[in-house]
């Protein structure tokens, strides 16, 4: 489907006029700056991403036509201490911007006018429209928090 409706979601999604670039966002984040805790209760980049990733994922399998149990989501969307003990930044990094790929496939392949099923039977263009919104509200803060630490704008200003 080629629509102005695919091209918005599309430069969305990739981080375009009021969004962030995602890619730019993380450039140069190690391990170590992204698990750095913030100040009382924010949450630090990597849990920040964990989440974006968790609800990417979901909305990607909706996209996709498969069933989701949305009770069995809760309380899952945001990592365990055991989860940040071992964290892999670089690969949950790698698994976002590769679900975005994806996204932006999708975006281009499906009817977004269709219902989805799982999701309220919404049409399938708004379940793009709330992941591009949901990753650059949580990207923001990331680049709220890079900020603080000093780290915005990256060196390299040519995110991949």
């Amino acid at each position: 489907m080629d629509s102005p409706l695919v091209e918005i979601l599309c430069e969305s999604l990739r981080g375009k006029h009021s969004h962030v670039n995602p890619a730019k966002a993380l450039q140069g984040l190690t391990h170590t700056t992204a698990t750095q805790q913030m100040e009382g209760d924010a949450f630090n980049a990597y849990e920040l991403l964990y989440h974006i990733v968790f609800w990417q994922d979901v909305t990607l399998s909706i996209a996709r036509g498969d069933n989701i149990d949305w009770k069995e989501m809760e309380g899952k969307d945001w990592p365990s201490y055991d989860e940040l003990e071992k964290a892999h930044w670089d690969a949950l990094r790698e698994r976002f911007l590769s679900g975005l790929k994806e996204a932006e496939k999708l975006v281009g392949a499906l009817d977004l006018r269709l219902p989805m099923p799982t999701w309220n039977n919404e049409p399938v263009a708004k379940a793009f429209a709330v992941l591009a919104t949901h990753n650059s509200y949580h990207l923001g803060q990331i680049v709220a928090a890079r900020r603080m630490w000093g780290l915005w704008p990256p060196l390299d200003s040519n995110p991949e």
